[in-house]
This record gives structure tokens, sequence and C-alpha cells, in this order.
């Protein structure tokens, strides 16, 4: 069996992980107000917390390319992904500003020999960013109380190291 071979069967329990995630996430909702401790975005959070359960759900619906998994937090070491927390909608604070803040994981691994990663901003900003913007418009009201969106999106990229492939 070679190396292609095997990777057939890898990617389909990465889709089948990527799917519970979806899944899970629809059972988790959403960041509660009364988790967040800095009151000005507890309570921005409280204001628009049906609109960011009905955002969550539409994510969650819509189809990428590839899978993409909302997560609180990106970055999680591989080990502990299956314990990520899918709510990954919240106001926050970044450089004195309230931001509606987006998190997730998309499930693609680029190749960093046929693409810049000028190239894979601007895939991940296509795939993943544009469908959720036109989301937020749809969900959240064009007088929301923060400043702005932000997004923190992960991904993989594959590159030649030694002998082998990352």
């Amino acid at each position: 069996m070679n190396r292609r071979d095997r990777s057939v069967p890898y990617a389909r329990v990465l889709l089948g992980l990527a799917i519970s995630f979806v899944a899970a996430s629809a059972l988790r909702a959403q960041v509660s107000p009364t988790e967040i401790t800095n009151p000005k975005l507890s309570a921005v959070e409280q204001q628009y917390f049906p609109q960011l359960q009905s955002l969550q759900h539409a994510i969650g619906e819509t189809k990428f390319p590839l899978p993409f998994i909302l997560t609180r937090y990106v970055g999680v070491d591989p080990s502990r992904q299956t314990s990520l927390d899918p709510r990954g909608l919240e106001f926050v604070n970044f450089r004195s500003r309230v931001l509606l803040k987006t998190s997730g994981f998309y499930t693609v691994a680029f190749n960093a020999e046929q693409l810049t990663s000028n190239e894979r901003a601007g895939r991940i900003f296509q795939e993943v960013i544009v469908p959720i913007l036109r989301l937020v418009d749809e969900q959240i009201p064009p007088d929301v109380a923060c400043d702005g969106i932000g997004f923190e999106i992960a991904y993989h990229t594959r590159a030649k190291r030694k002998n082998s492939d990352y």
C-alpha cells in the first residue's frame, strides 16, 4: 500500500470528526453572557444573544468547499481537538475596540509549494470569510454595538521537510 492509499482512510476519519464537531456545536449553543467577566462585553453578548445563536446555527448549516468548524480557541494541540469548544462567536476587546470575533478551523491542508501565504489567505477569505460575512449581514443588525468584526481561522499548510511531507 503506498502513501496515497493510506491517506484516503485518514481523510475520511478527519471528515467524520469534522462533521461530529459541527453536530456537537449545535448542542453546546453559544457563549453565555454570564461567562464573560467584562461587564461591557457581557451586556453586548446579552443584547445580541438570540442573533448570535441564530448566526452560529446558520454557519453550521452553510456548505463551505471543505468543512468549517466554529471553535472558541484556535491553535489547539491536535491531540486535544476532540475537546474543542465549538462556541466560536463572541464579543471581545481587541486593541481597545469591541469586536464580534468569529473563530474556527477550516479543514484544508494547503501545499506551501503551490500557494504563497497571500494566496492561502485569499482562499480562506473567499471560501470562509465572505460567506460568513453574508450571514452576519443577515443575522446581526447593522447598528450592533461593536466596532468591527474579527476572524481567527486556523488551517493546515503542508511543506516538505527533509524526506517527508508535513
